[in-house]
C-alpha cells in the first residue's frame, strides 16, 4: 500500500477485472471505479468505497443487485479497479474528491455532498 494517505494515482492498481469476478477483490476498505473496456482502454463510469465492508463484498452487491440502476443494466459488461486504504477516512475524502473532480456518467452528481457530510460528521 502507498505511503500517502491520500493516493489519487491508479498506475500502481491491478489491471481492471470483470465485475462478474468480484471474488479476485481483497476484503479490505477502499475504493473502487467501474467502467467499461473501450479499444483495450478503461473507462470510467462510476466510483463508490467500500468503507465498513470489505471491497469484495460492496462489489459483489453491486453484481447482484445494485442500486444503480446503470449498473444494474450493464453488470455483465462492466470491469473494476480497487484502491486499498487502511484509514476509512481517507477513502471517503479521496472518494469524495473523485465525485467532485471527475465527470462519472454513472454517479447521481449530488452524491460528493452525501459522502463528503458523512466525512465530516465522522471526522468532526
Amino acid at each position: 500500500m502507498p505511503d500517502d494517505k491520500y493516493d489519487f494515482e491508479w498506475d500502481d492498481q491491478h489491471d481492471p477485472i470483470k465485475l462478474s469476478n468480484y471474488s479476485e477483490c481483497p476484503n479490505e476498505n477502499g475504493i473502487y471505479e467501474l467502467g467499461e473496456i473501450v479499444d483495450e482502454i478503461f473507462v470510467e463510469l462510476y466510483v463508490g468505497r467500500a468503507i465498513g465492508v470489505s471491497l469484495k463484498d460492496r462489489l459483489s452487491k453491486h453484481y447482484r443487485n445494485s442500486h444503480n440502476e446503470e449498473i444494474k443494466r450493464d453488470r455483465d459488461t462492466l470491469h473494476f479497479r480497487t484502491k486499498q486504504y487502511d484509514d476509512p477516512g481517507a477513502a471517503a475524502v479521496v472518494e469524495a474528491l473523485f465525485i467532485a473532480a471527475f465527470d462519472y456518467p454513472f454517479n447521481k452528481r449530488n452524491e460528493w455532498r452525501e459522502h463528503w457530510d458523512e466525512h465530516w460528521e465522522v471526522e468532526n
